[in-house]
């Protein structure tokens, strides 16, 4: 008994050695998972192995005991719950029964595995709030370590792998059962599973994996404590977990036995690493790989840490042309660099030298691989373990960590292509309390860091995005290799590093063959096959140097064709010669292309030819939208383009045939373009082209549809959480898609998480919510959508209190670029918010910020949105904390727009959504404020003034108005730029042809809409979706639009709000108004307004506005209230129109018939009001009469008249009062008139009371304005739009802008002044005050006539009359008695230019005689007086004309000169005269020379002298500087001009009389009183009887020009025309 307890004893003891896994395995039936090594059993797979399992290679140094385990057991049992009574029954009887062992099922693995560490996945009925506040605390006692990868990292960073108690420190240590487990090949059933090309068939880096697919969601890499494993693969078979069985199925089919494969294996190669144990953080180090020899295989040597973070080098060894060097002398080299090594068996080897810098202290050990070229999961070499540690820098306190933690795991790499969009949100981590930094230096990297293949250049913070085509590639990456985002900043004074490492991913290449898929060609010509419009869009400019083009050729019914054969050419285009090819046969002609930097992306294109003898051309259909790669997105439409390069002939007609193979071909469309919607999984599409002569040519063209990424599957953990505090992590694995990269969308029902997320892991915080939508997309647009369920419990205020405590982590999360978190927390913080100081504190947190990307656009808009929601309703406080918000989403905005930066369709049309909410809570009055801040100089406002004369009209100023304004004001102004840049952002979203976009909220109407401006394009009306305006874009403003943006296609960003809801309803007018705002942009894909300027169109933007809506009640308390008794009265408003503008006269209601007639500047007539007045019907309530006013200043006025017969009161009845009539007073619209006493008419009509009118008007003013967005006077401007009537019913009214922007249509009461005038009565009574005058003039005329009847008349010249007349001349005795000279001087004007002196003149003819004369005057009667003209008749003598003149002053008079202004000869034989002009004084004592004259002013020389105005003017006025209304006519001299009719001072009496008498007459006729033709201002009562200087100033005027008409008549028609000269 003794020796069998003895031998007990050894046993147990022996166990307990080996950590007692035997014996307690067979205890709780872990023996199935781990200890089944059974080469009989089926069950014997990979997954049954030990070292597969959780625990296998997890070696510790402290040996734990079977009472640590059981405690183990203990705790993860309370941690996990109990099992039920059925369930442990069963799992007791499994492990001993040898039937249920053999179906045994691993899904249950971390279940019942006791060394797995795993976090409970389902919770409690009783989890409540308490938990979760408790869940917090614990979450934050934990203790941070440096260098986390995360805020809340987990501090148990034990390694306990690898190495045994018996190794030692700092050396090459092997593992050789993670080398075996290593070689195990993966297992796959489907020949699908192996991808045609080798990188994607074999992994770059060793993985602990079983599973061929290494994106599938069967493994996934697990820690404990803080070692990487791999737990086993569980393959999904038809939508269940596959048992072992299914495993060992698949093993056999491969025909591997894993025992006896680990029992053979034997390792060709053998690995060494030397380096220094102790690096320093961040300074570089060499790492020397060493082996004793190379052998033949092609091998790759690996290079990493334990931590997984790190990727030293890969290294692709082929034989031939190897980069490693032999030493002779190992020794000897490492002693160079500085290492020392006491464990070296060989001096002799090859090596190979890298670098590495560490900026991680968790490094602990560097691990090397070797696995063959060609398959990447044979190792060749046992794996090699270095053992290292990291040291801090000196005097460092703390170490900063920059990392990208979701992507530095080089076994996981992210995919990049330039077609790609990606965005990264790098990390500060850490245990220090603040960091400091300038820039980040951003670029890609190779593995070893010493290759630059792109910098980054606009990304300098924590934030990287990468946009399709942005990135400048400096080196073309290595396709079989990974290269590295990497991050440099100095934080602290502290180099740090992030790595992500990414993988090039190139799109696959588009093949294209002009003509597409199949083609007919003439034979008898040269036939041309194209295919340099293939694309490998690796760069946005296709290049042919990128692309290597295969053409081949295979023909059956030509297969000898010398020119059909395979490898033909690798040029882009190929041409046969004439008769190359057979009429009738068909040949297939093949287009591979290659790209040159990666031999496998290619792809393989046909088109068949089929040879005709006819002459033939080649249509091709082009792709405009969701087209490329030869697939389409089922969520969009397709369009599609024909072009013809080689018709003959004008197109005459398009056929789009849509193919389908199981039904017959249908007619799709019939226009030059094709927009198709559908689902179908294969569309083939057929074109055909129809010429002049029913020629035609077909086009074929062929489009798969493109489901998204497939195959995946998304899950969360934990399940349960609080929103803002707790972590989770969502994995989408298994994806698929031939267009990478993949990103990731996460989004809650009301916001958006986040967007754009290239990793397949993250973690993350999350809002309240019972699930969460993950949209999955490639690059090209197409996505799918997965929903996982999650409980994420709102924050309550037993977890945290207010918006503070809430926001307290926020300016760390911020700095530290745990953006997500921030953003979180914002949308958990708007639980408490209750008034406007709430946000205001919330913004506090994000005023700093500085947003780059689409999603934090996205983000930023959401959280304004549900913080608006709350505030709701908003004052001006809550609208000061949106301007504040707007302000920084416009600033968003900013960096996103220059840049056309992707959005996803979810995030862009909610972007536009919540804007359209934005605009409705803006446009909704929540407040009022007076009216008296308006402007000075506003005309209302001065129109207010002047009207208001009862109450002092004073305008204050009030500073909370003028708060309350400013709040709106830049709110508004924010806002309307945000709206500004979506409309760029949807250049991106909306192609020409597409259907409208539309959203209707609240009022406010927005519509986007896109056409294409062609040569043909014709005017566009644009209706929109409230049924408010209607825009007109002519063909010229769509090609002036064309030309500005530089581009075809021209989007218009149209937004109507109505006028009860409107963002300018703060605007501060001085009476109530109805503004109806339009505001339209246009963009293209290209270009985009940038300033006011730019909006300043050539040709007009035209717009109608249905104004039926402003028919409302509430502008009716501003209306007119009158009555008129009878036909004699007519009510005259007046108004003064200081703008352009259309004013209205709106008929809220009448009694009876009425006139109304408007006129600008003047007074409307009787005759106007009763022939073109407008006849108003009490029917017509409600509608409005027009009247535009096109000048910037003009008075209106509006007559209303009572049409009727005009009666007279008999002599029989009571006479009414004294004659007068009432006038209005000038008052304010609304305030009834002031009553005045009635007054009458004498013979009036007399109406009763109840055939009175009784009508009520309203005078509105209706503009179309523009917002001007100024720094001082913002508000709206008549500026570039001009006002019309549209005549369609009244109801509409046209505005042409000469610009874009925010239009409207504003229609607002208008102050009027009310004058009530009376039709006067004719009275058969004559005014005797002019007749009488006349009569007096009449009758003095007549006296005259009497007083000198025997020279009534005028005579015509007679020189016998003159020369008896004019005795002054002393005759010659020798001159002869005929008088055929007559000599007319003219004296000057001036003062003393007449003389009493004789006048002596002397006249000298060619070759004749000179011949005197002397005028001999009386002193007492001088006949040379100033300013006359004397006539004097001499004989003939021996003049002749032309004849020359002397003067000469005899020196005998009184006046010592005499002025003489001209001498006229006139021969009266000859009818000839000649001019003199002396102008010069004649002097006492002095002779003139003789002077000559080329001017005759009659006769066949005539020839006048030319005079300035000035001298003209001046002669005129020196002779008639006394008005001819004076005494001067009549005393004046009797001769007017030489030649004229002598006229006595009686004679001009007379005619001076009848010039008074006409002039007076025609002002009196003109501009006296009217009677019944006109309605006259003078006519009202208490006219102010004074003299009106301006009257007396405008008649004197009148009849001044009067007098000049009726002078004119006299001098020139009468005495001109009635006496001609003889």
């Amino acid at each position: 008994m003794f020796l069998y307890f003895m031998t007990i004893s050894i046993s147990l003891v022996l166990i307990m050695e080996n950590n007692g896994t035997p014996l307690m395995s067979l205890l709780d039936g872990t023996f199935l998972d781990a200890y089944n090594r059974s080469t009989d059993s089926r069950e014997g797979g990979i997954n049954s192995y030990p070292w597969r399992s959780a625990e296998a290679g997890n070696r510790s140094y402290k040996e734990r005991t079977r009472f640590s385990k059981m405690l183990s057991r203990t705790r993860q049992k309370v941690i996990r719950g109990t099992y039920s009574e059925e369930a442990e029954t069963k799992r007791i009887e499994s492990l001993w029964d040898p039937v249920l062992n053999q179906s045994y099922d691993f899904s249950s693995f971390e279940q019942n595995s006791t060394t797995a560490k795993t976090v409970p996945t389902t919770t409690s009925e009783k989890f409540g709030l308490e938990n979760t506040e408790r869940i917090h605390e614990n979450m934050s006692e934990q203790e941070r370590s440096e260098n986390s990868t995360h805020l809340d990292y987990n501090g148990d960073n034990s390694l306990s792998s690898v190495i045994t108690e018996k190794s030692y420190e700092y050396e090459n240590l092997t593992d050789e059962t993670e080398g075996i487990t290593s070689q195990i090949p993966n297992m796959s059933t489907s020949f699908e599973d192996f991808p045609l090309v080798d990188e994607y068939r074999f992994p770059n880096y060793n993985q602990s994996s079983a599973c061929i697919n290494y994106n599938s969601t069967e493994f996934q890499n697990q820690t404990v404590n803080g070692y990487n494993f791999t737990t086993h693969c569980l393959v999904p078979v038809n939508g269940t977990q596959s048992s072992v069985k299914n495993q060992l199925l698949r093993d056999s089919i491969i025909g591997r036995n894993f025992r006896t494969e680990m029992q053979s294996q034997k390792f060709l190669l053998k690995v060494y690493l030397f380096m220094s144990p102790n690096p320093v953080y961040g300074q570089k180090y060499s790492i020397f790989t060493t082996m004793p020899s190379l052998e033949t295989t092609n091998f790759v040597l690996n290079i990493t840490v334990d931590t997984n973070d790190y990727l030293i080098d890969d290294v692709h060894t082929e034989i031939k042309s190897s980069t490693w060097r032999y030493t002779k002398n190992l020794r000897k080299l490492l002693r160079k660099w500085g290492l020392i090594s006491n464990r070296i068996s060989y001096n002799g080897c090859y090596y190979h030298r890298s670098s590495a810098r560490f900026y991680n202290t968790k490094h602990k050990y560097i691990i090397a691989t070797v696995s063959a070229l060609k398959d990447r999961r044979k190792l060749l070499a046992r794996m090699v373990h270095f053992k290292i540690k990291v040291h801090k820098p000196s005097k460092v306190a703390c170490l900063p960590a920059l990392e990208l933690e979701f992507c530095k795991n080089p076994q996981k790499p992210v995919f990049f292509a330039p077609i790609g969009h990606l965005e990264f949100f790098a990390t500060i981590s850490g245990t220090c309390s603040n960091v400091e930094y300038d820039e980040i230096e951003w670029q890609f990297r190779d593995i070893t860091e010493k290759k630059i293949i792109a910098r980054l250049e606009r990304s300098t913070g924590l934030v990287v995005k990468i946009l399709p085509y942005k990135v400048h590639i400096l080196h073309d990456p290595d396709r079989k290799k990974v290269f590295i985002l990497r991050g440099e900043a100095v934080i602290n004074g502290i180099t740090t590093v992030a790595r992500c490492y990414m993988k090039f991913r190139a799109t696959p290449i588009e093949p294209h063959i002009k003509g597409n898929e199949r083609r007919v060609v003439d034979v008898r010509k040269p036939v041309f096959i194209d295919g340099s419009n293939s694309k490998d869009r690796l760069a946005k400019i296709e290049s042919m140097n990128s692309k290597r083009f295969l053409w081949s050729c295979i023909s059956i019914d030509d297969p000898l064709n010398k020119y059909c054969r395979t490898s033909m050419s690798e040029s882009p285009k190929i041409r046969l010669p004439p008769n190359a090819l057979k009429v009738h046969a068909v040949y297939d002609f093949s287009l591979t292309v290659i790209s040159r930097s990666d031999p496998r992306n290619q792809m393989t294109t046909y088109q068949l030819i089929t040879g005709s003898a006819k002459t033939s051309f080649t249509p091709q259909i082009l792709c405009r939208r969701n087209c490329d790669l030869g697939v389409y997105a089922p969520l969009d439409s397709v369009h599609l383009i024909p072009k013809c390069d080689d018709c003959p002939g004008k197109v005459k007609r398009y056929e789009w045939w849509l193919l389908d193979s199981d039904s017959e071909p249908y007619l799709e469309s019939t226009y030059k373009y094709l927009i198709l919607h559908t689902e179908q999984v294969r569309v083939q599409i057929r074109l055909r082209v129809w010429l002049k002569g029913r020629k035609h040519a077909d086009a074929y063209y062929t489009l798969r549809r493109n489901n998204g990424p497939q195959k995946g599957n998304c899950t969360i953990h934990p399940a349960l959480g609080v929103e803002s505090l707790s972590m989770f992590e969502i994995n989408c694995q298994g994806f698929e898609s031939l267009f990478h990269p993949i990103t990731y969308r996460y989004m809650v029902p009301y916001a958006v998480v986040a967007s754009n997320v290239p990793y397949t892991r993250i973690k993350l915080t999350l809002p309240a919510t019972e699930y969460i939508m993950i949209s999955v997309c490639d690059a090209i647009d197409m996505c799918v959508e997965r929903v996982v369920n999650v409980r994420v419990l709102e924050m309550d205020a037993k977890i945290q209190k207010g918006v503070e405590e809430v926001m307290a982590k926020v300016p760390h999360f911020l700095q530290r670029g745990h953006w997500n978190r921030a953003y979180i927390a914002g949308l958990a913080a708007n639980a408490y918010l209750d008034v406007s100081v709430d946000g205001h504190e919330i913004y506090s947190y994000l005023q700093d910020l500085v947003l780059t990307t689409g999603s934090q656009l996205e983000q930023i808009t959401s959280l304004i949105a549900i913080m608006l929601v709350q505030l709701y309703p908003i004052d001006f406080r809550g609208a000061m904390v949106m301007a504040h918000m707007f302000e920084l989403l416009g600033d968003t905005f900013t960096e996103v727009v220059p840049e056309h930066e992707w959005l996803h369709r979810h995030g862009y049309f909610s972007l536009s959504a919540i804007h359209m909410f934005f605009m409705s809570l803006l446009g909704q009055k929540t407040q009022s404020h007076s009216n008296a801040m308006c402007s000075l100089y506003n005309p209302a406002c001065l129109n207010l003034q002047r009207i208001d004369l009862e109450k002092p009209f004073v305008i204050k100023f009030d500073t909370i108005i003028l708060e309350r304004i400013n709040s709106w004001l830049m709110s508004t102004w924010f806002l309307y730029r945000c709206i500004f840049y979506l409309g760029v952002i949807a250049t991106q979203r909306h192609h020409p042809y597409d259907n409208a976009m539309t959203i209707y909220r609240s009022g406010i109407a927005y519509q986007v809409n896109v056409t294409e401006v062609t040569a043909s394009a014709k005017e566009i009306k644009l209706k929109t979706i409230d049924q408010i305006h209607v825009i007109k874009i002519s063909t010229k403003l769509l090609h002036e639009l064309k030309r500005k943006l530089n581009h075809s296609s021209i989007l218009l960003q149209v937004i109507s709000q109505q006028n009860f809801n409107n963002i300018y309803w703060w605007y501060p007018d001085p009476l109530p108004s109805k503004t109806s705002v339009l505001i339209v942009h246009a963009y293209s894909p290209v270009q985009y307004f940038k300033s006011a300027n730019e909006l300043l169109l050539i040709n007009p933007l035209v717009y109608k506005t249905n104004i039926t809506q402003f028919n409302d009640q509430s502008l009716n308390q501003y209306m007119t209230n009158n009555t008129i008794q009878n036909s004699t009265e007519v009510h005259i408003y007046t108004v003064m129109l200081n703008h352009k503008a259309m004013l209205a006269v709106r008929i809220v209601s009448c009694s009876e018939l009425m006139y109304v007639k408007m006129r600008l500047h003047r007074w409307p007539t009787l005759k106007q009001i009763r022939q073109q007045a407008c006849r108003i019907t009490p029917e017509m309530e409600g509608k409005r009469i027009w009247m535009a006013n096109s000048c910037d200043r003009s008075p209106a006025y509006v007559a209303i008249h009572k049409p009727g017969e005009i009666r007279y009161k008999s002599e029989e009845e009571d006479r009414l009062k004294s004659r007068g009539k009432r006038k209005g007073n000038k008052t304010y619209t609304p305030p009834e008139l002031r009553q005045t006493e009635d007054v009458g008419y004498d013979n009036e009509e007399i109406v009763h009371k109840s055939k009175y009118l009784n009508y009520s008007i309203l005078l509105e003013i209706y503009q179309c304005n523009i917002w001007k967005n100024r720094s001082l006077d913002p508000g709206w401007s008549e500026e570039h739009c001009e006002t019309s009537f549209e005549h369609s019913r009244g109801s509409s009214v046209q505005c042409t802008c000469y610009t874009l922007g925010a239009l409207s249509s504003r229609i607002f009461p208008i102050s009027t002044v009310l004058f009530i005038e009376h039709i006067p009565v004719p009275i058969f009574s004559f005014n005797m005050t002019i007749p009488a005058f006349l009569v007096l003039l009449a009758l003095l005329l007549i006296f005259k006539c009497l007083l000198h009847l025997n020279i009534i008349s005028a005579y015509m010249r007679d020189p016998e009359f003159l020369q008896c007349g004019m005795p002054l001349g002393k005759q010659n005795p020798s001159f002869k008695d005929d008088t055929e000279i007559m000599v007319v001087i003219v004296t000057g004007g001036q003062e003393f230019a007449g003389t009493t002196s004789n006048i002596k003149f002397y006249l000298k003819s060619p070759h004749r005689q000179q011949t005197s004369y002397q005028i001999t005057q009386d002193p007492g009667h001088p006949q040379l007086v100033r300013n006359s003209t004397i006539k004097i008749a001499v004989p003939r003598g021996d003049i002749y004309i032309p004849t020359r003149l002397a003067l000469r002053l005899v020196p005998n008079g009184r006046f010592p000169s005499w002025y003489c202004r001209s001498i006229t000869v006139v021969d009266l034989k000859f009818k000839v005269e000649q001019l003199f002009i002396v102008e010069s004084w004649i002097e006492r004592k002095s002779h003139m020379q003789f002077m000559r004259s080329k001017y005759f002013t009659h006769g066949s020389y005539r020839r006048y002298p030319k005079y300035t105005w000035c001298k003209r003017f001046r002669t005129r006025a020196e002779q008639l500087y006394i008005s001819w209304f004076l005494i001067n006519a009549i005393t004046g001299p009797s001769q007017s001009r030489a030649g004229g009719i002598i006229i006595s001072r009686f004679e001009r009496t007379c005619v001076w009389i009848c010039k008074t008498a006409i002039t007076l007459l025609v002002v009196v006729l003109y501009f006296g009183k009217h009677t019944v033709e006109s309605i006259q201002e003078e006519t009202r009562q208490n006219i102010d009887n004074g003299i009106r200087v301006h009257v007396v100033a405008a008649l004197g005027f009148y009849a001044f020009l009067i007098g000049l008409v009726v002078h004119v008549l006299f001098e020139v028609v009468i005495l001109r025309w009635l006496w001609p000269q003889t």
